[in-house]
């Protein structure tokens, strides 16, 4: 645990760098309109209620200030209807986690004096703890009740709607201040550089952009320019006259010319080739170029849009180019750095597969979407919700057992083949006893002997009325159980008719 005296003498200066004040926060509606002004805030990842997820709630702040979080508080509010409600789940203790500012990036979070299990970064916690946003990269991924997912992150005072309506899907900070870039180029005729990792959305917010623009009303013509050839290439940018090359049967317009009152978009233009480069320079430099094949030089009004996800260093990529190209730089944030997002990026892939609602729970995993560290960003996530529709477990899927017992999933994980699983529908409540009695009530030895994923089991006990979760037994019934039974942990799970794993923490919560 972190020396909280040395953490709190360096508050003040970290809350002048978040130009946090310290009084008791207000409700987001009420609070300062300094747009890039970052506060300790809630986000809620996950709900039972769709609707409320990507709701936030700003912490207070300052030295001996403390927010309380439970079913009934606080208020968060929805940024596209401005509606203000607490959790109200009734899985949540109404009795609050409580959550305190260190400064620097901290955060001390008490568990509630309940059943309630607190998890923190995937790990179950019974007794005050503090984390630090730097351990996931820019979030603190709170769990309450395997039910509601939270993230604490630093997050603007003000947010807008219009990145949601423009497909950038969030409420983090890199997602607003994106969209305040775009809001601010778009209307511009300046060249822009979108940088960002594989999958972070380079091509949405050149969409986003050519739409914040006068051209709006003409169609964005887009090119992978890692698909370009040296030789043809030239042709396919500037256009060939009849001739100019075997197979130039006709006059033959190229992409500027075909954009030239629109926007062109070339992406992955770090894998340009280098005599390609040279000829970009020249349209960047004076909007003027060639058809391959004449000596007439023509004009060309389009406004470029460049994407990337390489260094473009000296050797690899032309330097004056890229001086042109970056007129204005927009950096996509990696997922990893804004986990706060996913939940929204999740419903909204459901919905467009037609999936949401009829998707089984996925409340107990969506903790460990939000810790894995998504190297595919916004497009792996995709792809993981399409395998989750249709009940396959896609490989980053780890349960809370075990995402509380191993360390953080940091780090990409190792693929592994996926298994051929049984027909969950086939599965009857007597063959999950039958499984988890044969097995010590051992949710992994009784997934292999019924052969569903872990999931699925999990998924399949939440429904069973025989099951009880550990939150449904009272503490006197465990406690009379582990003195009148013999046999350890194995005889008082199939005794109770609960999971082992959650007994084994709640017993030793009780310090029997």
């Amino acid at each position: 645990m972190a020396d909280n005296d040395q953490v709190r003498s360096e508050n003040t200066k970290e809350d002048q760098l978040f130009n946090i004040d310290e009084t008791i926060a207000v409700p987001l509606s009420e609070m300062p309109t300094a747009a890039d002004q970052l506060v300790p805030s809630l986000g809620v990842v996950w709900h039972p209620d769709f609707s409320r997820i990507g709701d936030i709630a700003f912490l207070n702040t300052g030295e001996n200030i403390v927010s309380g979080l439970s079913r009934t508080m606080p208020l968060f509010k929805n940024i596209n209807n401005g509606t203000e409600c607490p959790l109200a789940d009734q899985r949540i203790s109404r009795k609050a986690v409580m959550v305190k500012y260190l400064g620097r990036g901290g955060f001390l979070i008490t568990p509630p004096a309940s059943k309630m299990l607190v998890m923190v970064n995937g790990r179950l916690i019974s007794e005050p703890t503090v984390a630090a946003l730097s351990e996931l990269g820019a979030d603190i991924i709170l769990t309450l009740a395997n039910s509601v997912v939270l993230s604490i992150f630093m997050g603007p005072v003000q947010h807008s709607n219009a990145p949601h309506k423009a497909g950038l899907l969030g409420v983090s900070a890199q997602i607003q201040q994106t969209w305040q870039t775009i809001e601010r180029a778009g209307p511009t005729d300046l060249p822009v550089l979108i940088r960002g990792e594989t999958g972070t959305g380079k091509e949405l917010a050149a969409q986003a952009l050519h739409l914040a623009s006068a051209r709006a009303a003409e169609t964005m013509v887009s090119l992978n320019m890692a698909t370009l050839s040296s030789e043809l290439g030239a042709a396919d940018l500037f256009g060939a006259s009849k001739g100019a090359f075997t197979g130039a049967a006709r006059d033959r317009m190229g992409l500027f010319e075909q954009a030239t009152t629109s926007s062109i978009f070339l992406d992955e233009v770090g894998d340009a080739p280098a005599s390609i480069q040279a000829m970009l320079l020249r349209i960047l430099e004076t909007g003027e170029y060639r058809r391959v094949g004449e000596t007439q030089l023509r004009k060309t009004s389009a406004r470029v849009i460049a994407a990337t996800d390489r260094a473009l260093e000296a050797k690899y990529f032309s330097q004056p180019l890229l001086r042109r190209l970056e007129n204005i730089v927009l950096t996509m944030a990696p997922l990893r750095e804004r986990r706060v997002d996913i939940g929204l990026m999740i419903i909204h892939f459901l919905g467009q597969q037609g999936n949401l609602g009829r998707t089984p729970s996925l409340a107990p995993w969506i903790g460990s979407l939000a810790l894995y560290s998504w190297p595919g960003n916004v497009r792996e996530l995709r792809n993981v919700v399409q395998q989750m529709a249709i009940d396959q477990v896609p490989d980053v899927i780890r349960t809370p057992i075990e995402s509380a017992c191993e360390p953080l999933p940091h780090q990409e994980v190792t693929s592994k083949p996926k298994a051929s699983y049984r027909d969950k529908t086939t599965v009857t409540e007597a063959d999950i006893i039958v499984a988890l009695d044969e097995n010590d009530w051992s949710i992994k030895g009784a997934a292999e002997a019924l052969n569903i994923s872990r999931t699925i089991l999990y998924e399949l006990i939440d429904q069973a009325e025989s099951i009880r979760r550990i939150e449904d037994i009272g503490d006197d019934e465990i406690k009379s159980t582990v003195s009148e039974i013999s046999g350890g942990l194995n005889a008082w799970a199939k005794k109770l008719r609960v999971s082992k794993e959650p007994l084994r923490r709640r017993i030793k919560e009780l310090s029997l």
